[in-house]
């Protein structure tokens, strides 16, 4: 890492300790002693910085500068691992739209296998974040991958997957969109459906 990149990342993380310290409870009863994680996740210090906002992630060109020819895969292991901080695997699956290729593909499609049982919490996010990605990187070859979705037990999970069919642009999707749609019964949903359509019949 560069001497310039360096300085900017501890300044980055010094502005976000300071920030931190002067909103924490002064109160002795609510602030333990060892209740304040001091240690950042492990791993990659800069790409965690960049994958640490709440809204948004890193333009490719910063991804690239971080970790050159190895993004990809970094993200990939960033996104994979069971025991990472959930937020950051949330934005690694996110970040993989921005690699189309294999590694990015293999990856999103081994997070569908290993979260499409669950129905709650963080698996559901990371199931919407996993559709959209791999949409984008995919297109009409992720048909096959994002329809089961469409049956899924989470309504969210089911918008999500509506969402990501249309994005795929495919004409393949309108099948299974239209035959979803014939018995979905929540709005939500039944909104992505036809949205997604519209998309694909214009």
């Amino acid at each position: 890492m560069s001497r310039r990149r360096l300085l900017l990342c501890c300044g980055s993380i010094a502005s976000c300790v300071l920030a931190l310290w002067l909103t924490w409870p002064r109160d002795s009863a609510s602030s333990p002693a060892g209740s304040l994680p001091l240690d950042p996740p492990p791993g990659n210090a800069a790409l965690i910085e960049q994958l640490s906002g709440i809204e948004h992630i890193p333009l490719r060109v910063v991804l690239d500068n971080l970790l050159g020819n190895d993004a990809a895969e970094e993200l990939a292991n960033l996104a994979a691992d069971p025991g990472g901080d959930p937020g950051l695997r949330l934005r690694a699956y996110r970040a993989l739209s921005l690699y189309p290729g294999a590694t990015a593909a293999t990856a999103l499609r081994q997070g569908l296998t290993d979260h499409s049982a669950d129905a709650t919490g963080m698996a559901t996010l990371y199931l919407r974040a996993i559709t959209m990605a791999l949409a984008a990187i995919d297109g009409a070859l992720a048909v096959d991958d994002l329809a089961p979705l469409l049956d899924h037990s989470s309504r969210d999970v089911r918008a999500a997957a509506a969402r990501a069919l249309g994005a795929t642009d495919s004409p393949d999707a309108i099948g299974v969109l239209r035959d979803r749609l014939a018995i979905e019964s929540v709005s939500q949903v039944q909104l992505a459906i036809a949205e997604a359509l519209r998309r694909l019949e214009s």
